[in-house]
């Protein structure tokens, strides 16, 4: 019996954005690792690492994931995508900000706890907007 065959769309879909999601998030975390090790600004750093990860996840999630788009066209989907994920930006950057600069948690400890954060508003945001 294939377990995963008998799940709803929704389910699967959020477990192949778990792996999207996951190396989409290695990518943001290495990003933001070198470049806080060079000695980059905290805020900076975040933002180019989570515009890296955020193109990885799209190009990875339009391929692997969401099968249909409720935007037909793929100029309009990018911008909705890129929208969420400016709001998930905030999001991730107000979560460091407040853990790292406010609460002294580790940048990379405040990096990880903010995307998990993020990750969840991007799915949800994207699975019902853009692909219903």
């Amino acid at each position: 019996m294939d377990l995963y065959s008998k799940l709803p769309t929704v389910a699967k879909e959020f477990i192949k954005y778990v792996f999207v999601g996951g190396f989409a998030t290695v990518v943001d975390i290495m990003v933001f690792w070198v470049l806080r090790r060079v000695g980059i600004n905290l805020i900076i750093s975040n933002v180019c690492s989570f515009t890296a990860g955020i193109t990885v996840n799209y190009l990875l999630s339009v391929r692997f994931i969401f099968e249909k788009s409720s935007v037909k066209n793929k100029k309009v989907e990018f911008i909705i995508f890129c929208v969420i994920g400016v709001i998930g930006l905030f999001v991730n950057t107000s979560v460091i900000w407040v853990l790292y600069q406010q609460l002294n948690v580790m940048d990379m400890i405040a990096k990880v706890i903010a995307t998990g954060v993020s990750f969840v508003w991007n799915f949800l945001a994207r699975k019902f907007i853009i692909y219903r």
